[in-house]
């Protein structure tokens, strides 16, 4: 073995270093240095993943007999993405794998890898792939399976949310609608998430916001969600209720108030201000990001 350890620890070694979990990464963004490190866990755990697997296609094609370190490896970077690219690998799979590469080694988009990543499109867009198999694992009749759908469609919450959310975080405005306090969303960010609730579900709801009376505000509200539900299908549920219920009468808006989709969504028109709005519930912050991966 190499003094530098074997590939997949150098790997290892070099993105831990890079981590910055305590950083904003928006910050790292106006500081011009968010391409250096890496600011969630999650992301970590990808891109080890994906560079680990870099490392492993360049043992099995490429001649690494004289390789030390994985610098010695970045050469085939290129290649490697090409040859995703003909495996038929979606534009979303490349576009990680570039990234990780970059991250791994330092550089800003295009600055040393110059494959280039096609275009994503809306249409090609493949949800819940794994759905049939999670669904043979989760029976939504179940109380705690009933429980968690119902709440992630009122609430648009992640799972790693849900997972963290107590009753003390629940709470009603001083108008008696139904908020969330998230203390640690995606980046690590705070938000506050309103509830939108259809009538049939509304005591539901207040019996949970009202368990903080009877409850230790510390006490989990969910004390083991299932994982194996499909929470991007009822975040996308949760935005479709925020977008209807604030959008306005698109007759009356200007057209700089109004969002006008593209391409293959070309005629569809959206109230800029409910779009944010659905945005920032959803811990996203653009509303561009809504009419193309939640509202659909």
């Amino acid at each position: 073995m190499s003094v530098n350890g074997s590939l997949t620890y150098q790997v290892q070694v070099r993105l831990t270093d890079i981590c910055r979990f305590k950083n904003s990464r928006h910050e790292g963004k106006i500081n011009n240095e968010a391409y250096k490190y890496i600011y969630s866990f999650n992301t970590l755990k990808t891109y080890l993943e994906v560079n680990n697997l870099f490392i492993k296609w360049c043992k099995n094609n490429c001649d690494c007999s004289y390789v030390k370190t994985i610098d010695d490896l970045k050469i085939y970077g290129d290649e490697y993405l090409k040859y995703c690219l003909s495996k038929k690998q979606s534009n979303w799979t490349l576009a990680t794998k570039k990234s990780a590469l970059n991250k791994l080694y330092g550089y800003r988009s295009n600055e040393y890898f110059k494959f280039q990543v096609p275009k994503k499109l809306r249409k090609d867009i493949k949800r819940s792939r794994d759905i049939e198999k999670s669904l043979k694992r989760f029976d939504i009749n179940s109380d705690r399976n009933y429980k968690q759908v119902v709440f992630t469609k009122c609430s648009g919450l992640r799972i790693h949310e849900i997972e963290k959310l107590r009753y003390g975080d629940c709470y009603f405005d001083n108008k008696g609608n139904p908020w969330v306090h998230v203390k640690q969303g995606k980046g690590d960010r705070k938000k506050d998430v309103k509830l939108y609730v259809p009538p049939e579900e509304i005591q539901f709801i207040i019996n949970v916001i009202l368990s903080n009376n009877s409850k230790n505000k510390n006490e989990r509200v969910f004390q083991n969600p299932n994982r194996a539900i499909s929470t991007h299908t009822y975040r996308a549920e949760y935005c479709s209720r925020v977008y209807n219920a604030e959008k306005r009468d698109l007759s009356t808006l200007s057209r700089s108030e109004k969002v006008y989709c593209r391409k293959d969504r070309k005629g569809e028109i959206y109230d800029r201000k409910a779009l944010l709005t659905a945005s920032k519930m959803l811990g996203h912050n653009r509303s561009t990001v809504i009419n193309s991966s939640y509202i659909y």
